[in-house]
């Protein structure tokens, strides 16, 4: 018996970015949008994982957020290499899964705060589609204030002693800020009811892998 892989089986999936401030509700939009999605969505013929990002982060890293110290430039860059690994990891597992002609995507969470996070993804994935879900630092913040057992607490009112920052961090405090964003991206409004909104993702995320497909 002779097994035929489809085309849809050796493409690169698509990859959709939902990012935005700390608080924005980014994650919540994208699980909400993978639910829309269903994981397996027959009638656009597409398997849709979704990847939250957050997993990568270390828990040295995690410490040192609570403590107010913001990870260097060298240790953003180097973290964003080890995101870009566990997508490729992940697209491979699914892809060992099944032979079916599905098209696979990958909705993507993180808030991708600086330039340089951004710039090591997307040279691994530059056909990546990206959706900032915009919020403003004073929403962003108050959701982050009532949110729970979560490791990031937001910029520091004041930054970490002189002594601790310079074993751990040549950043300055406004590396807490989130940058703006330069590159085409979609701009969703995250005061809109989250619903509405993960819809709008769900049928950016159909839409790119269609088109996909008639490009390749």
């Amino acid at each position: 018996m002779i097994l035929t892989l489809s085309k849809a089986y050796f493409s690169q999936p698509s990859v959709i970015v939902v990012f935005g401030r700390p608080g924005s509700g980014k994650t919540t939009i994208a699980n909400r949008a993978l639910d829309l999605l269903g994981g397996d969505d027959s009638d656009n013929n597409l398997h849709c994982i979704g990847l939250d990002l957050d997993v990568c982060v270390p828990q040295w890293m995690k410490d040192n957020f609570s403590k107010g110290i913001y990870p260097t430039l060298q240790q953003r860059q180097e973290f964003a290499k080890d995101c870009c690994a566990y997508v490729e990891q992940q697209f491979q597992q699914e892809q060992s899964k099944k032979y079916a002609a599905q098209r696979l995507a990958a909705l993507i969470s993180f808030s991708f705060v600086n330039t340089d996070l951004r710039d090591v993804f997307r040279s691994q994935f530059p056909h990546a589609v990206w959706i900032l879900v915009d919020t403003s630092e004073e929403v962003s913040n108050l959701r982050i204030q009532q949110r729970e057992g979560h490791f990031y607490g937001g910029k520091p009112d004041e930054p970490p002693p002189k002594e601790e920052k310079e074993e751990t961090t040549e950043a300055d405090n406004s590396e807490w800020n989130f940058a703006p964003v330069t590159f085409q991206h979609h701009i969703l409004d995250g005061n809109t009811a989250i619903d509405d909104t993960a819809k709008k993702v769900a049928d950016i995320v159909r839409e790119t892998s269609a088109t996909k497909a008639t490009e390749e």
